[in-house]
């Protein structure tokens, strides 16, 4: 093997009977051997000092040859906490190196965790590190990202800095995110856990402390020498300033469409909804959120209906348990809370902070709006109007549309397995004759610019369970119910039965009635003559 002859001697004196020798592959990251030791180095023994301090030349020295991982591992168990130095062969000469300092490998496991929103973050254990390359102490390893981390850093990956703060372990990561305010927005950075994993990815995370609770778990020993698990809370800090809204400044929605508005719009506003998939108690979820996913996410359409109160649908907004985030004009964003949600209607009132009414249009200032002057008021199979809504990502759009039908949503289906969820009911939806693309949203406007009907998305559960979607106008009449509606009042009228359509034909073919009396007078009747009989 070309070993030198000082090496050679002391293998034959020890007759070890060889079979192989340990070569060293690598190193770990940032370890106190990565100075010490290359790769390609032969591994013939230790040289151990019986003193804790191993100071060169200072106590005496014990010299150990391995050849086998079960001599190695039997020597460095019985160094633990003392120098060492390696006698190697590098390159055909015999060289020493060291002092190196023997850890103990149980001090390098975690024993705590850092619970966050569902999530457990512990300290990168040392298998962790060796698989990937990366140094002990370099981060957090995320097990379970949880309801705040999870939407964009997936599990298993490993945060090293933390609103701009390096991250080295789970307690400087408790110490950080109670300073974070709540509704602010915070820069995380990350590595996916791999085999030489260097790469950092950058996302930005929303702060949510109603579903962020904080809590640390370690293992203490008690006197009898039992190891037991402490749990700590960990609480906000209250002083946290507020998240900084971007200043609002002047949009191009709005303004008039074509020469015969003569009102603005109203403000339309986007409007994202998320909530932990184990609080989703009243929404209807797909294949992907019901088969792992750690938030359900929602995101729709609505407007300014008076000072600081949007209207959507709860297509956008299923359920009050949720963050609520509104954004105007794409460039104010608030945050938002659930005001009140129409027990048979697909509407919701979102509350809002205050806005600038200069720069910003609300349907409503009065109960009900004024119509003087308006042409056209009763929506009619061919009515022309104007759709002003938002596509997909929150672009303006703007398209000339008429009425095709206004009809009663069938009734839906009972699912032969879980919760009822909501349906539709007793309002006549308003459908189009030229379709509007899918996840459009937005409202629909006479002439004048006055509200005919808001388009919103419907969600509906299939018979088998999964989601569906749907578009469909609600009628301003079901929408002035909402205008009375705030922190004191919180009640609409409803005649708690379920209307449906049904033709006369299905009226004397099924119900038994063989002829029906004319309710409306006719020509006839005003002269002092009978009336006939209609069918």
């Amino acid at each position: 093997l070309g070993f030198p002859e000082s090496r050679r001697d002391l293998l034959l004196k020890e007759n070890l009977g060889l079979r192989g020798l340990l070569v060293v592959e690598r190193a770990l990251e940032s370890s106190v051997a990565q100075s010490a030791v290359a790769a390609g180095d032969v591994l013939l023994g230790l040289r151990i000092h019986e003193s804790a301090s191993g100071a060169p030349g200072g106590g005496a020295k014990k010299e150990v040859l391995v050849q086998t991982f079960t001599d190695l591992e039997s020597a460095l168990d019985a160094a633990v906490g003392r120098s060492v130095e390696l006698l190697l062969v590098r390159g055909g000469d015999a060289i020493d190196v060291g002092p190196v300092l023997i850890e103990d490998l149980f001090a390098l496991s975690p024993s705590g965790i850092l619970e966050c929103g569902s999530g457990v973050f512990q300290d990168i254990p040392y298998s962790t590190a060796r698989a990937s390359q990366l140094p002990l102490g370099s981060g957090v390893l995320a097990a379970e990202c949880g309801f705040i981390f999870g939407p964009k850093v997936p599990d298993q990956s490993i945060i090293t800095d933390v609103a701009g703060r390096p991250i080295n372990s789970v307690r400087e990561l408790a110490e950080l995110l109670p300073t974070i305010a709540e509704g602010a927005y915070f820069e995380v950075r990350y590595i996916v856990k791999g085999k030489n994993a260097t790469r950092k990815q950058c996302k930005m995370l929303k702060m949510q402390r109603l579903f962020a609770h904080l809590a640390l778990c370690h293992e203490r020993q008690t006197d009898r020498g039992v190891l037991k698990w402490e749990r700590v809370e960990v609480p906000f800090v209250e002083s946290a300033s507020p998240p900084q809204q971007p200043p609002p400044q002047a949009g191009s929605n709005g303004g008039a469409l074509d020469g015969r508005r003569t009102r603005k719009a109203p403000t339309l506003a986007r409007i994202i909804f998320r909530t932990p998939c184990e609080l989703a108690t009243d929404i209807i979820m797909d294949k992907q959120e019901s088969s792992g996913s750690k938030t359900v996410e929602r995101a729709g359409v609505g407007f300014l209906a008076r000072p600081g109160v949007v209207v959507t649908d709860r297509h956008a907004v299923p359920q009050p348990l949720g963050d609520v985030e509104v954004t105007f004009n794409q460039e104010v964003t608030v945050q938002a809370r659930v005001l009140f949600i129409h027990p048979e209607h697909n509407l919701v009132l979102l509350q809002v902070p205050p806005l600038p009414e200069e720069l910003h249009t609300v349907a409503w200032l009065q109960a009900k709006p004024d119509d003087a002057g308006t042409a056209h008021t009763h929506l009619e199979p061919g009515t022309s109007l104007q759709f002003v809504g938002l596509d997909a990502c929150g672009h303006e759009v703007v398209r000339r549309v008429s009425v095709a039908s206004l009809s009663l949503p069938p009734p839906q289906a009972a699912m032969p397995s879980g919760p009822p969820r909501f349906a539709e009911r007793n309002c006549e939806i308003l459908d189009l004759a030229e379709p509007l693309p899918t996840r459009w949203s937005g409202l629909l406007l006479h002439d004048d610019g006055s509200i005919a009907a808001f388009y919103a998305l419907f969600a509906c559960q299939m018979p088998n369970g999964t989601r569906g979607t749907r578009s469909g106008g609600i009628p301003r009449e079901a929408l002035l119910q909402l205008m009375q509606v705030d922190d004191a009042c919180k009640t609409v009228p409803a005649l708690g039965v379920e209307l449906e359509e049904i033709t006369v034909a299905a009226l004397r073919h099924e119900r038994g009635f063989d002829r029906l009396q004319a309710t409306v007078p006719v020509e006839g009747e005003a002269n002092g003559a009978g009336a006939p009989q209609g069918p």
